[in-house]
């Protein structure tokens, strides 16, 4: 099995509280297009997306422990968690869904320095549609914030991993 984006998420599930357990359902699915057939990859892929964590949570720990793969600490989940929300980003992918998941771990953590620039720039983004301006980062405006969320992502990996900016 390869050791995609989507599993780098939901190995940090345990360790992230506002954690978004439908995307474990998306990756059961995956799972199961590269047939891989577990016995609980099956039942979390038959689970509905709006299933309760408790209910989702021992079967995803199960399935990751039969595919020898870690559930990852809290110090490695938040650095895993913020790997797969930037490379979405870069990726263009629902680039605001990925800026606010960003902002809420920044929120969640009690507001770590490090994923300010996102925080910032989820209220740029909020203030920018909502007001016609903002004054949280200076330069940015609707045409140019998502290249500037994507210019951030990419700072942020740089910084913080080996992946040189996808």
């Amino acid at each position: 099995m390869t050791h995609h984006n989507l599993t780098r998420l939901v190995q940090s599930h345990l360790a992230i509280e506002l954690f978004d357990y439908s995307q474990v359902i998306k990756w059961a699915l995956e799972q199961l297009e590269n047939n891989v057939e577990l016995e609980n990859i099956l039942i979390l892929a038959s689970l509905p997306e709006n299933s309760e964590r408790q209910e989702i949570r021992p079967y995803l720990s199960a399935a990751l422990l039969e595919l020898n793969l870690k559930e990852y600490s809290k110090e490695e989940a938040i650095k895993q968690y913020t790997i797969y929300h930037c490379i979405e980003i870069l990726n263009e992918d629902n680039i605001r869904n990925h800026i606010h998941k960003l902002f809420e771990l920044y929120l969640e953590l009690e507001h770590l320095e490090d994923l300010m620039p996102f925080y910032l720039l989820q209220y740029s983004w909020d203030q920018l549609e909502n007001e016609g301006l903002n004054y949280y980062w200076e330069g940015v405006s609707l045409g140019n914030i998502k290249s500037i969320c994507a210019e951030q992502a990419k700072i942020w990996l740089n910084k913080n991993t080996n992946i040189n900016g996808i």
